[in-house]
Order: C-alpha cells, then sequence, then structure tokens
C-alpha cells in the first residue's frame, strides 16, 4: 500500500464482513488532495496514480476475501 496509514489499518478493514459497493469511494478535494474513502476512514494521498493503485489493492483483497 501507498498510504502508510492504510497499511496500518488494513487488518481491521478486513475484519468487517458487511462491505457494500457505496463503502469505498475515491474523490478529489482542492484543499486535502486525493482521496479513497473506506468504511468512513479517508486515506490521503498527494497524487491519483497513488491513490488508485491502493484502491485497486483493497479492491482485490476484498474481492479475494468476499469473492466478489
Amino acid at each position: 500500500m501507498k498510504n502508510l496509514q492504510l497499511q496500518q489499518d488494513i487488518e481491521k478493514l478486513l475484519s468487517y464482513d458487511d462491505y457494500c459497493y457505496s463503502d469505498i469511494t475515491t474523490d478529489y478535494d482542492e484543499n486535502l488532495g486525493f482521496i479513497l474513502d473506506i468504511k468512513d476512514n479517508s486515506y490521503f494521498y498527494e497524487n491519483e496514480a497513488d491513490r488508485n493503485l491502493d484502491d485497486s489493492k483493497i479492491m482485490k483483497l476484498l474481492e479475494e476475501k468476499f469473492y466478489i
């Protein structure tokens, strides 16, 4: 994971078993930068590529866990 806080939170995030489509979103804020929100946890990035990479990784982990 590119975001160190997300890397530290990954076990907690994978412990949830009630994900739905809207639990993971990406956004951009002029003041905050690129944002990845997962279950009301926000992770901030300086660039879109790093955010999208982490988004892809977390989606792959969830797909493997929940067979989505």
